[in-house]
């Protein structure tokens, strides 16, 4: 078997980190627009020097918001 990319590594060295947002996220509820989706799009913003950074769900939906975005842009309806 060919190791992928460390996986296996890369889990032991995040496993408590990410235990324990999973179950602080479980533990809230707060699926979507919680603390770490917040925390994530400021680091965004921050990272990339752009005033706003949103999230979304799927990479299709990224697409889709980027498309509606343009259409609206260019001045064209859906």
């Amino acid at each position: 078997m060919i190791p992928h990319f460390g996986i296996k590594r890369q889990h032991q060295l995040l496993k408590d980190e990410l235990l324990e947002s999973t179950s602080w996220v479980l533990e809230s509820g707060q699926f979507l627009d919680g603390y770490f989706t917040k925390k994530f799009e400021k680091w965004l913003t921050e990272r990339t020097s752009y005033k706003y950074a949103i999230t979304c769900h799927s990479g299709t939906q990224a697409l889709e918001i980027i498309a509606l975005y343009e259409f609206t842009l260019h001045g064209e309806s859906e």
